[in-house]
């Protein structure tokens, strides 16, 4: 299973141990999204940009949601993004979540601080008042401040621009500050007891949030029900085009595009992107007309992926699924969309039967495909429209086979005839045969 955080400064990898969590810099606009493109189990979303750079769109987590991805948000950008996305799924995480959530926190400065740039390790220049806060609670907890003074020190640090908020400067107002004047042995008392008793409560929250991450990364996860359909409007296909299209500075897609390299130098890249890209627009069909496989469906498709790449028995698929670096979810992902791709064809399929010979016209091949098809035709109307049948033929099952395999094709007969037929794009065996059939026929007539 494969996990994305987004993160720093509130916590980073450096502050805890992780296994199998890619960390991420703090999620601007589209990161979310473009993180969803890999497809991980799981997105944690701890901290975020929210003035100098465009903040992470609600859009964007609902679009990764509805792709089955499990979203977690703690501490920060993540806390106000859960608050306002939880009953669509979005999962919150600690004190600053629940603060958003039951309202006793409204603004979003509550949790903005002043940092560094990703160079200096996002180093922190100002004190989030979310933290002020439950420093403060505790002050009072251990009796250094009275409630009425910690009230008027969180009023002041408050009145604050979030980039000016620091202890030093709090102090300096709260010693400055005529309603503190009877009260500054409580001041002095904080001061000291500051620098031992302060509490972030910011990077606790981010390690619970990690915390349900590394547990879903190690015990494995199914896809996140989905509760709601997401609208595909205008505005949001231009957004994700924007979003595909902005330099990611590395992460997940740095190793799509060395594979893309890797089948340019095998000059196989135009087809694979081809059924890549009709793969992605099937699959957004699907999930705008919510068709979903059924049980047996979904059981087919599995066992046609077993068959196709001879999986036989628990310790087969999970080698299978270790080389393709896949996990049991990922897995289960997969068949589910092979499962769905045949509900969107039957839906199109008469639309895009209209559009073959263009296709056809296009890549060269028409004049002589149609010319073969209208002989055919005409060979049929001269009979009535009566297709042609093994006697006809003067041929046996075994016979018609062998010419058709080892004179046409010029290859042998494949065991399995009807797995031949679906997968040339006959609907069963009957209709690959009634094809031969007239094929030899056509090919028997004098020209």
């Amino acid at each position: 299973m494969k996990a994305v955080v987004f993160a720093g400064p509130t916590i980073g990898p450096d502050d805890v141990a992780t296994r199998g969590i890619r960390w991420r810099p703090p999620a601007a606009q589209g990161d979310v999204y473009r993180a969803a493109l890999g497809r991980p189990a799981v997105i944690g979303i701890v901290d975020g940009y929210f003035s100098a750079v465009p903040a992470v769109w609600h859009k964007e987590i609902l679009w990764a949601m509805s792709r089955g991805i499990h979203v977690l948000g703690a501490a920060s950008m993540g806390a106000l993004r859960a608050a306002e996305l939880h009953p669509f799924g979005m999962v919150g995480v600690g004190a600053v979540f629940d603060g958003y959530r039951d309202g006793s926190y409204q603004a979003d400065d509550e949790v903005a601080v002043a940092h560094g740039d990703a160079d200096s390790g996002y180093r922190v220049m100002s004190d989030a008042l979310v933290n002020i806060r439950a420093t403060l609670d505790r002050a009072v907890h251990d009796e250094v401040l009275t409630p009425s003074v910690a009230g008027r020190l969180l009023d002041l640090a408050r009145g604050l621009f979030y980039p000016e908020r620091r202890y030093p400067r709090v102090l300096d107002l709260a010693r400055q500050d005529p309603e503190l004047r009877a009260f500054a042995d409580q001041v002095t008392m904080f001061s000291r007891w500051l620098p031992s008793g302060r509490i972030d409560q910011k990077q606790a929250d981010a390690r619970a949030l990690l915390q349900r991450v590394q547990q879903l990364v190690d015990t494995g996860v199914e896809a996140a029900p989905i509760s709601f359909r997401l609208a595909q409007t205008q505005v949001w296909r231009q957004a994700q085009a924007l979003s595909a299209a902005a330099d990611t500075g590395g992460g997940p897609n740095t190793d799509l595009t060395l594979l893309r390299d890797e089948l340019r130098l095998d000059g196989e890249y135009p087809e694979a992107y081809r059924q890549a890209l009709l793969r992605h627009l099937m699959l957004r069909e699907a999930h705008q007309r919510d068709l979903r496989p059924g049980r047996d469906t979904l059981a087919h498709a599995a066992d046609r992926m077993r068959r196709r790449h001879q999986i036989d028995g628990k310790a087969a698929m999970d080698r299978w699924l270790a080389d393709n670096d896949l996990s049991a979810c990922d897995g289960e992902r997969l068949i589910r969309e092979q499962a769905t791709l045949p509900l969107v064809d039957v839906v199109h399929q008469q639309e895009a039967l209209v559009l073959l010979p263009d296709v056809l016209r296009l890549d060269g091949r028409y004049r002589t495909l149609a010319s073969r098809a209208h002989a055919k035709a005409d060979w049929l109307a001269q009979r009535g429209g009566r297709p042609p049948e093994l006697a006809d033929c003067g041929l046996a099952e075994d016979e018609l086979w062998t010419w058709y395999f080892r004179h046409q094709r010029h290859s042998p007969v494949p065991e399995d005839l009807a797995s031949y037929a679906r997968a040339a794009g006959f609907s069963d065996l009957d209709e690959f045969r009634r094809a031969v059939l007239l094929d030899h026929a056509y090919h028997q007539e004098p020209r």
